[in-house]
């Protein structure tokens, strides 16, 4: 794979923390997740203090064939607390799709 990949592999070993992503009534994956707050300046479009930007690998969900794409109110389990998901956007390089930004909210 490509350079972008490979950082984004480091990144995760480095401050990844283990997670897992779920369906409501329906398969979990675990995987690692790095998850941030939003900063104010991305506090639009619905997005709320306390929202978590989750970003993830789609190794871990590929080789669980889970069913992709993350969804709307899947379920994102971080350090025992939950988080609903309420949007998902693939993170490609070139034509390949290597992970997931995702929009979570509670906990």
């Amino acid at each position: 794979m490509g350079a972008f990949l490979e950082a984004r592999r480091r990144e995760m070993e480095r401050s990844g923390r283990p997670a897992t992503l779920s369906r409501l009534n329906g398969p979990s994956v675990t995987l690692q997740a790095f998850p941030r707050e939003f900063k104010a300046n991305e506090l639009v479009n619905g997005v709320m203090v306390g929202d978590l930007l989750v970003h993830t690998l789609d190794d871990e969900i590929a080789a669980a064939s889970w069913p992709a794409p993350p969804a709307k109110m899947d379920r994102m389990t971080i350090d025992g607390r939950t988080h609903i998901v309420q949007a998902a956007w693939p993170v490609h390089e070139g034509s390949t799709r290597i992970g997931w930004r995702l929009w979570t909210r509670g906990g």
